[in-house]
Formats: structure tokens, C-alpha cells, sequence
């Protein structure tokens, strides 16, 4: 198996993962961060409401129940934002 290979399946495993939270208008992105290394993106509209201490303990608690120990290294971090927090798109050409 090719690491690009063992890469995209471990981003697609980290994908469901974080998608079994089912929570409300959640988005989840994956992004490579050398290797086999990833940091995701988890935004919901749950997150308005709770603070990051409360929001990384709800991510981190499904990614270690789902992953093995040397899969949690894998994962650099996980930014958790409410869709307030999304930096409107530059509109500046």
C-alpha cells in the first residue's frame, strides 16, 4: 500500500469519525499535514453555544473512542468553530 494511498484512507477514517458526532449543521474537512499526519476542520451550529474546552473534549472524546493510539497521534489538531466564527470570504479581487 502507497503511503498517498494509507494518507487518504486514514483522512476518510478521520472524516467518518468526527461525522458520527451527527451534530447539527456540522461540516468536516480534512487537511494533510505531511505524511500521514492530518488536522480537520469540525464546524457546527452546536458550537455556538459551548466553549472550545467543551467542543475539543466532545471531538477528541469520539477520536480516541474510534481510533488507535498511534491513529490519535496522527491527528495533529481539530479546529472547532461555530458558523459565527467563519471569516467572511474576501470579496477583494
Amino acid at each position: 500500500m502507497t503511503s498517498s494511498f494509507k494518507a487518504m484512507k486514514f483522512k476518510e477514517k478521520v472524516k467518518k469519525v468526527l461525522k458520527e458526532l451527527e451534530l447539527p449543521g456540522e461540516s468536516v474537512e480534512i487537511e494533510p499535514s505531511g505524511g500521514l499526519s492530518v488536522v480537520a476542520v469540525v464546524v457546527s451550529d452546536a458550537f455556538e453555544t459551548m466553549d472550545e474546552g467543551e467542543r475539543q473534549h466532545l471531538v477528541w472524546k469520539k477520536l480516541i473512542e474510534k481510533l488507535d493510539p498511534y491513529e490519535q497521534t496522527l491527528v495533529e489538531f481539530v479546529h472547532t468553530m461555530a458558523p459565527s466564527e467563519m471569516e467572511p470570504a474576501d470579496d477583494e479581487a
